[in-house]
């Protein structure tokens, strides 16, 4: 009992906190009285919240991450405003749907790459220059609610699930014992499905979230940047269209693409090992997150997958 008193007491305390810099926000954020120097304490407090994990709802992470002023669009504050709301996308806050398209383009532009959606309009200026999204991933984003009543009336494609059923079917097998020619064929396997899944989403014949969700298992098996954000976005459309088990996915595929990029991955999805040595944890970045928010995307703890066994 006592533990749940400290919980609620814990829960009214953070909702307090994010009321009382809402209100610092709105005074500091807009003209003439915008004061950048209070708006980086501002920042400073919701990642501290963070750190504390005291952060625990939807609400919360979305109210947490619009908080968050990214002045010189880094790569740091970016993609903690993103991790945050898709953690509140994840967990059914409404609101999180119509700001995840934004915080995908300002991560993207923290990394040096051009927007995907477009939602950062600054004409002329090439840092904000856009280069859209698959048709397909382009109107889920911008557009979730007319996207939930079109995929309502579609139905899954059968060429995309067979796709992603061969896809899982030969990663069932022991691949320690594959010789050398038979990895090859594997790997040509994957670029096949990968090329094909590509060809189907310009297609426009991904509609459904199980659509989205399946195309995102397949081109999460590429090996490029663009594979992976590819596989992250069309994790999100999953999401958008109401399909909460992909919440892990839209993880897996972020923290693999942070680590083709150079980056330390963030949820703790990724393991690999040298050879065929023994499987362990690639290298995490634990700042400005934690463990609800891993729960949240449906991932374990840190420790948790820290020990995780393999057969």
């Amino acid at each position: 009992m006592l533990s749940l008193v400290a919980c609620i007491i814990s829960v009214a305390q953070s909702g307090d906190v994010l009321t009382t810099l809402e209100g610092s926000y709105s005074a500091s954020s807009v003209s003439p009285n915008f004061d950048p120097i209070k708006l980086q304490t501002i920042n400073a407090k919701v990642f501290e919240l963070i750190e504390k994990d005291q952060l625990k709802t939807p609400s919360e992470y979305l109210r947490a991450a619009k908080l968050i002023s990214e002045f010189r669009n880094s790569f740091e504050t970016s993609r903690i405003k993103h991790e945050l709301i898709l953690c509140a996308l994840a967990g059914g806050e409404e609101k999180a749907k119509t700001a995840i398209g934004q915080s995908w383009d300002m991560f993207l532009i923290s990394t040096g790459r051009e927007q995907q959606i477009g939602s950062i309009k600054i004409p002329d200026e090439p840092k904000f220059a856009i280069s859209p999204a698959p048709k397909s991933i382009f109107s889920v984003i911008s557009n979730p609610a007319k996207a939930v009543e079109q995929a309502a009336k579609a139905k899954s494609d059968e060429e995309v699930t067979k796709i992603c059923d061969d896809d899982q079917a030969v990663r069932q097998q022991d691949w320690s014992k594959l010789t050398p020619k038979q990895m090859g064929d594997l790997v040509k396997g994957d670029k096949a499905r990968l090329k094909r899944t590509i060809e189907l989403l310009e297609a426009g014949r991904i509609v459904t979230a199980e659509d989205f969700d399946h195309a995102s298992l397949v081109l999460q098996h590429g090996s490029t940047w663009r594979d992976y954000s590819l596989a992250h976005e069309l994790s999100i459309c999953s999401l958008l269209l109401g399909n909460k088990k992909a919440a892990w996915l839209s993880a897996a595929t972020y923290d693999r693409m942070l680590g083709s990029g150079g980056y330390r991955q963030r949820f703790g999805t990724q393991y690999g090992s040298v050879g065929n040595g023994k499987f362990s944890l690639d290298l995490v970045d634990p700042t400005g997150i934690n463990d609800s928010e891993r729960k949240a995307m449906h991932c374990p703890t840190l420790e948790e997958a820290k020990n995780r066994k393999w057969d």
